[in-house]
């Protein structure tokens, strides 16, 4: 597993996102930096989903609280999905 952390949108080289690829195209979005501004997030995922899915790359939304003390789940779908 790869990790490329933003601190904003994808940042200015995107490209190194999709180095980082390799073969497996399949990438997780965590938003949970914004669980404070619900209203925000609803904004953001589809934004986001769009530029990762238009530089070639499958999504789905990683929501870190689903899996508070269920570090097995978690383990269970990084390995499935990423």
């Amino acid at each position: 597993m790869r990790l490329y952390l933003s601190s904003f949108k994808i940042s200015k080289k995107p490209q190194e996102l999709v180095k980082l690829t390799d073969s497996n195209k399949n990438v997780a979005i965590i938003l949970n930096a914004r669980d404070h501004k619900k209203e925000q997030r609803g904004y953001f995922l589809p934004e986001e989903t769009k530029i990762l899915n238009d530089m070639g790359l499958n999504t789905e939304e990683l929501d870190l609280r689903k899996y508070f003390g269920k570090e097995k789940e978690l383990g269970k779908f990084l390995r499935k999905k990423i």
